[in-house]
């Protein structure tokens, strides 16, 4: 039977009348939606008891409406965690929005996306690059991307068996599908092309425009999700401009991954709710790992943290550090 009150008679007889008659337009989905069958009469008293208990244990009330205790964010207030989440690059409250950008331009090329975007760009140049039959790009153009991206950083199971394909290279993807969202190049005919206006935007603003451009990108239309297999944790996309607040406070120093990732869970506790329920990981532990398969992985490309080891295999997690880098103190000045 629907979890719903039904509070009107009418709706109780067209209920009725969609599941009795096969013919009914709305039959199908009202069979979907109520189970086999529909008593508008009977009401299971012990499974109702039973579903809102698990709702309370799920979603205890507060006095803030659910709300983390300030204390948890770290010395930010609500209405800064707000302004930060909405837009991590415009967050006056939170972050200074001046900063030196010729400091920051000299410090562009420690970002790995910044290295492997001017070798394609560089690619593009002229007539484009053809693009395979499944429209990845050559691999010539791939390992010219992994090197100058650092492929220790950008490509670590290169180590075990070669690269065959930008399918294998998330490093790759995101930086070509970045510069694509971003509306800098464009696909026709099987060939992707630098776009003439942002060619000239490139050479009129220059790389600085082109890192702010992306960063923006990662945030606002980028669909995180598509990085791992994790089900259910959309929401790490929205909380994570939050880590930037972390790092500038603690991020001077080497500090262990897991820190982080604990600050992370502490404001926002009830993002791994969202996880979907599997076997073998419990919901935090998914949560976790689509932190840093997600947030971690992006950081790191976008040149914003340090990790040490770059990569660590699952039982070696524990033991990693992590801090921020040179540009990160640049492109988000402390108050």
């Amino acid at each position: 039977m629907p979890t719903e009150p039904i509070a009107s008679y009418q709706l109780k007889v067209t209920l009725s009348g969609a599941m009795e008659d096969m013919a009914h337009p709305e039959h199908i989905a009202v069979r979907e939606w109520c189970g086999e069958w529909f008593d508008p009469d009977f009401a299971d008293l012990e499974q109702i008891n039973a579903d809102l208990a698990e709702r309370d244990d799920r979603f205890p009330e507060d006095p803030e409406h659910g709300a983390p205790p300030a204390s948890d964010f770290q010395g930010l207030s609500p209405a800064q965690v707000h302004e930060l989440l909405q837009n991590p690059l415009n967050c006056p409250s939170v972050f200074n929005p001046l900063f030196d950008a010729g400091s920051v331009n000299e410090l562009l090329d420690t970002a790995p996306i910044i290295r492997m975007a001017r070798v394609l760009v560089e690619a593009m140049k002229n007539k484009g690059i053809r693009l395979t039959g499944k429209g990845n790009l050559p691999l010539k153009h791939v390992k010219a991307m992994v090197e100058a991206g650092g492929e220790s950083m950008v490509a670590p199971m290169a180590r075990y068996s070669p690269i065959r394909s930008e399918e294998h290279v998330l490093a790759v993807i995101l930086t070509r599908v970045l510069l694509e969202i971003a509306g800098y190049t464009k696909k026709q005919k099987g060939v992707l092309s630098l776009k003439k206006t942002a060619e000239a935007r490139l050479e009129k603003k220059g790389w600085l425009m082109v890192y702010r451009d992306l960063l923006s990108t990662a945030f606002s239309r980028l669909s995180w999700a598509s990085m791992d297999h994790y089900d259910g944790l959309d929401e790490i996309q929205y909380t994570a401009p939050f880590c930037f607040w972390l790092l500038s406070e603690k991020g001077e120093q080497w500090r262990p991954v897991d820190d982080y990732l604990e600050d992370m869970l502490k404001a926002f506790p009830r993002l791994p709710l969202a996880a979907y329920p599997v076997v073998y990981m419990s919901d935090e532990e998914q949560a976790r790992s689509a932190l840093r398969s997600r947030m971690l992985t992006l950081y790191q490309l976008l040149g914003l943290i340090e990790l040490d080891p770059e990569h660590a295999r699952l039982r070696d997690e524990g033991e990693q550090r992590m801090r921020r880098t040179a540009l990160f103190e640049g492109m988000f000045v402390g108050m």
